[in-house]
């Protein structure tokens, strides 16, 4: 009787476990199947960048002006894929500039630099990192045509060399080129023009050095014949999740304590100089904050940065300086 009693014991257990899976399988069945919700993988904090040291550069204090705080407190992470045939590539960026015939190569510890005889204007190196590209046109003819037609010109072109990125136009300056001399001078007065468009990454800029000269300078003539064509050939990046960023309260308490990096000096009364200027102060005041993606090249390092975007004045002169000091972005 005690031996009936487990075995009967046994199988009431089970029914009991039967019952209550079929039980919860048609509970589930009503209920609809079970979704796990797609999160994109924060990654752990990027590397701090590395910003390019000048020493005479100065290192001056700085006051924010009212700046709003809009700005998201993540943002993507991307990684960059190497060029699957590097002399591909670079013949390829030469036959969007015109020239079919191969280059000569120089090679360099920091890669190898291209060459044509065909065109000595052309040189892009080291690797595919970098293009500058110039012609020989008449620049007598003033401008005739409107802007637009210019943009639209030199939007096609520096898209089909990066060719991953949408771009921006930031920059349009007109100019009567001399013999020792870019000339900058109004339109009604223009030769040729000149056109920067930067590389948009997620949105924000992308930028590798001084934010101005970060981006594809074209100039064109006045009858459209390019004239020149510079600028960083950056890598195609994929996204690999998220990461945390400082709040723009963050980054203005660091640029406060002197850890901020000026990545560009200009004067608009020094457009026509012939040699670098070198400014003097030591306060600068700031009316602007912006995102954007900061590249390094020798790393392969891709980090988000705040620039801050102001003026001073130049001890010596007096003459207003505008400037762009980044502050990284990452905890």
């Amino acid at each position: 009787m005690k031996r009936l009693g487990i075995i009967v014991g046994i199988f009431g257990t089970i029914a009991f476990l039967v019952a209550f899976f079929v039980s919860r399988r048609t509970q589930i069945s009503k209920e609809g199947p079970i979704v796990q919700p797609t999160i994109s993988p924060i990654v752990s904090p990027l590397p701090q960048p590395s910003f390019p040291a000048d020493p005479m550069v100065p290192s001056p204090s700085y006051t924010l002006g009212a700046i709003a705080d809009t700005f998201p407190r993540s943002l993507p992470v991307f990684t960059a894929q190497p060029v699957a045939n590097e002399q591909v590539e670079v013949q390829r960026i030469a036959a969007v500039l015109g020239i079919q015939s191969p280059p000569a190569v120089d090679r360099a510890p920091e890669g190898a630099y291209y060459m044509w005889s065909t065109s000595p204007g052309l040189f892009i190196g080291p690797g595919t990192q970098h293009v500058d590209y110039s012609a020989v046109a008449p620049t007598n003819t003033p401008l005739a045509s409107p802007d637009n037609t210019f943009v639209s010109a030199g939007m096609g072109l520096a898209t089909r060399v990066l060719q991953w990125y949408q771009l921006k136009l930031t920059s349009t300056l007109y100019f009567a080129p001399q013999v020792t001399d870019l000339n900058f001078v109004p339109r009604q007065s223009a030769t040729a023009i000149q056109l920067i468009f930067t590389p948009q990454l997620s949105g924000l800029p992308l930028i590798a050095g001084n934010p101005t000269t970060s981006g594809i300078t074209i100039r064109y003539n006045a009858s459209q014949s390019l004239l020149y064509f510079s600028g960083y050939t950056y890598p195609k990046f994929v996204a690999s999740g998220a990461t945390p960023i400082i709040s723009l309260e963050d980054a203005g308490r660091r640029l406060l304590s002197n850890q901020g990096t000026i990545l560009s000096l200009s004067s608009a009364a020094d457009i026509n100089a012939h040699d670098t200027k070198w400014y003097q102060f030591s306060l600068a005041t700031v009316s602007r904050a912006d995102l954007a993606y900061y590249y390094d090249f020798a790393k392969k390092q891709l980090s988000p940065v705040f620039l801050f975007t102001g003026a001073a004045i130049d001890k010596t002169t007096g003459k207003q300086v505008d400037t762009t000091t980044a502050v990284s972005a990452v905890p």
